[in-house]
């Protein structure tokens, strides 16, 4: 009887032994990824997630609107032909922190108007020191550029025209990824629909992980600088 049970014991040992190496290894943590394509709003509605960070927005305006799109039948629209005040300020919308791997921003554009006049910049700022920005995309005089921490290190990417569509690809580092500059190109679309590039995967030696976490993409008007129409479309931020 003791010879039995014992054998019986054993088998239910094994049994669970058996069953607990079989069980299935967890799911891996999915990479953060944040995607905005303005299809949720209506158009003349506030795109979801926008809103004024700091400065006058004065006669400008900030919607959705179905005239120009990427994909899609929407985009956001900053319209500065309107009135006369056309300060400086910037409007923005939060997105994810991203701790490891590379911390990649899709900013997809189009100016159309007066496109020398147009003077603006997309900013990615961290979340607990708002004042740092870890990496500034400038437009101005037709030229497209990018700056690092502290708005240091320029590098210029390419020339831009009204009415075409534009993609700038950042690849930003960050805090566990161990990467120690950031890297930036330049595309345009043509006629058939495709995005080329317009130049190489090009270093950017002035941007640096951030100290507190990625946090806010913001979008800053020059003072003076109108005239024109400015679209963003299929904006993404996501971890690789």
């Amino acid at each position: 009887m003791r010879l039995l049970q014992t054998m019986g014991l054993m088998a239910s040992v094994l049994g669970g032994v058996g069953a607990y190496a079989q069980a299935p290894t967890p799911a891996a943590t999915p990479p953060v990824r944040w995607a905005q394509s303005f299809e949720e709003r209506l158009p003349g509605e506030t795109p979801i997630g926008w809103g004024r960070r700091w400065g006058d927005i004065g006669d400008d305006l900030l919607s959705t609107s179905n005239i120009q799109a990427l994909t899609g039948r929407r985009a956001l629209l900053l319209d500065r032909t309107v009135g006369e005040k056309t300060p400086m300020s910037g409007v923005g919308v939060r997105v994810p922190d991203i701790q490891r791997g590379w911390a990649v921003a899709t900013i997809n554009f189009l100016v159309e108007g007066a496109g020398h006049d147009a003077q603006f910049s997309l900013l990615i700022r961290e979340i607990s020191a708002p004042n740092r920005v870890v990496a500034s995309l400038g437009v101005g005089d037709r030229n497209v550029t990018v700056t690092g921490v502290g708005y240091a290190g320029k590098r210029t990417l390419g020339r831009m025209q009204a009415g075409r569509w534009y993609r700038v690809v950042l690849m930003l580092p960050t805090r566990e990824g161990g990467q120690t500059q950031g890297k930036a190109q330049l595309f345009e679309r043509n006629d058939a629909g495709a995005f080329v590039p317009l130049c190489e995967n090009l270093p950017l030696d002035a941007v640096a992980a951030p100290t507190s976490g990625y946090g806010v993409m913001e979008l800053v008007t020059t003072a003076g600088r109108a005239n024109y129409l400015l679209y963003l479309d299929d904006l993404a931020f996501e971890q690789e």
